[in-house]
């Protein structure tokens, strides 16, 4: 079950081509509160909308997906036999329809958190009405589940402290992961360019690197950095970046996957990024590892960085250090400019982020949580 009508603003149809075509999807319309958001904004509402959203759609903003999704559920289960529910999130309204789906038909239930909900370090509704509403629905998610996915070791020690009653045993860490290993090569030119790819909104950009940039260029004004990013970018965040006229910065909009190697080629070293006390490890890191380039990990000292350096080409930093960042960043860039930049160690290492492996922990996932019902 999926939505009709996506409105997102990073879609890449090309992937559905990776299904087998014996798979049936079932999708369901939308009644997107985007189409208010574009009229109250024309209408010069913008801040009722947002005061109206922060109050009405809950738990998110696909909340309009909900009613339909439930009824075309509802009719599938009714004419098909189906052995077990699986529901992924964001949008946390998958598990409301999984939780729902379940309960009414009495099929086992697995939910996978893809990315923390209430318990993330910038969850923007601590303390409030709607805070404790979707605490509370949560807490149902993981308690009517019978069992729980998460994506790194990480989530799982959060989701176990903030809820002390969940069994560990109840909650298996499957990683992200790439297709295959798909080396890209290098074209240097007289630029150092450091590549993102993916989306960057509210507070979410890489305003550290450029400050550890922007004091770095005053002690080398002869160095070309260059940063490239690929991807959807709120427009307050490039006016935010655009500010550091001394560095120079591309913005590419969101490219298909089969795009980005093409684009990639000219990149020293590709960059993530975290904010807060802890990782998450986004899907990209593992594509970053497939390509076989160098990473710029600007995030804490935890599970992400221990990723990033398998293969031995990762260039760590400390997000709140900024002599931290500028030294890895003269690393990198002395590597690079003497031809030394390294190469991947130890590729086997990465066999168990492969999706055909994660494939077979989840469906042996599937299959223990069948046998124990």
């Amino acid at each position: 079950m999926t939505v009709a009508n996506s409105l997102s603003w990073s879609r890449d149809d090309s992937l559905i081509k990776s299904l087998p075509k014996n798979i049936k999807i079932i999708r369901a319309k939308e009644f997107s509160l985007l189409l208010f958001h574009i009229l109250f904004s024309k209408l010069g509402l913008g801040k009722l909308y947002d005061i109206l959203e922060k109050k009405l759609a809950i738990p998110d903003k696909n909340i309009g997906w909900l009613p339909i999704a439930f009824i075309k559920g509802k009719k599938e289960l009714k004419k098909r036999k189906y052995d077990l529910i699986f529901s992924t999130s964001p949008t946390v309204c998958a598990h409301i329809l999984g939780l729902r789906l379940s309960q009414k038909f009495n099929i086992p239930w697995v939910c996978e958190f893809r990315d923390l909900w209430t318990i993330q370090p910038h969850y923007p509704f601590n303390g409030s009405k709607r805070g404790n509403k979707e605490t509370t629905l949560e807490g149902r998610f993981l308690l009517k589940s019978d069992k729980i996915v998460v994506v790194t070791k990480t989530f799982k020690r959060e989701f176990i402290r903030n809820y002390p009653n969940l069994l560990s045993d109840k909650i298996e860490v499957i990683y992200n992961g790439f297709e295959q290993l798909s080396p890209i090569g290098y074209s240097k030119n007289k630029r150092f360019t450091i590549a993102y790819t993916g989306s960057m909104y509210g507070q979410y950009y890489p305003k550290q690197l450029y400050e550890a940039l922007d004091k770095l260029i005053d002690k080398f004004p002869e160095v070309h950095f260059h940063l490239l990013f690929i991807g959807n970018v709120e427009k307050q965040i490039i006016d935010e970046i655009t500010r550091y006229s001394s560095v120079s910065t591309e913005f590419i909009p969101f490219l298909p996957k089969r795009e980005l190697p093409e684009i990639l080629e000219r990149a020293a070293a590709l960059l993530v990024f975290q904010l807060g006390k802890y990782s998450s490890v986004p899907s990209k890191v593992f594509e970053y590892l497939s390509y076989q380039k160098p990473i710029l990990a600007i995030v804490p000292d935890d599970e992400l960085r221990e990723i990033v350096r398998l293969t031995g080409m990762g260039y760590c930093a400390d997000p709140n250090n900024i002599q931290e960042i500028q030294n890895e960043l003269v690393r990198l860039y002395n590597d690079w400019e003497q031809n030394k930049l390294p190469k991947p160690q130890n590729i086997k290492v990465l066999d168990k982020f492969l999706r055909r492996n994660q494939t077979k922990q989840l469906a042996k996932l599937f299959n223990e949580t069948l046998h124990s019902q």
